[in-house]
């Protein structure tokens, strides 16, 4: 899809956010494209695993680093790790200007691990 197909498709449905992720979008949007979404009212966030740069018109950045990725971002919103039991404290040093209350840790075990104690304490 061209971005215009994309803004076209995006117009007709009333909601004011419009997320883009899959894959990994930093390799694909544009400022182009986030000035077409905000042209018609869209509130411009995107999930990303924050190797690519990004375009700095983008409203909100969530970042979903990969392990071992080098991080390429000038700008962190919210950072979103699942948890699998790896170690996440690489990730408590990334600095992100908000902390999410609707966004939380992936458990497959179902036990809180102590190095999130903090990032979820920030939260509440």
């Amino acid at each position: 899809m061209s971005d215009e197909d994309i803004v076209m498709e995006v117009a007709k449905y009333s909601t004011q956010v419009v997320i883009l992720t899959g894959g990994e979008p930093g390799l694909w949007i544009d400022e182009k494209l986030v000035d077409a979404l905000h042209h018609e009212g869209k509130y411009v966030c995107i999930e990303t695993n924050g190797t690519c740069l990004l375009p700095e018109n983008i409203d909100w950045v969530t970042c979903s680093p990969k392990e071992g990725a080098k991080i390429n971002l000038d700008r962190i919103d919210e950072v979103k790790v699942v948890y699998v039991g790896q170690d996440v404290s690489a990730y408590l040093d990334l600095s992100a200007s908000h902390y999410s209350n609707s966004r939380h840790p992936v458990l497959e075990t179902g036990a809180l691990p102590t190095e999130l104690l903090p990032c979820l304490r920030l939260q509440r």
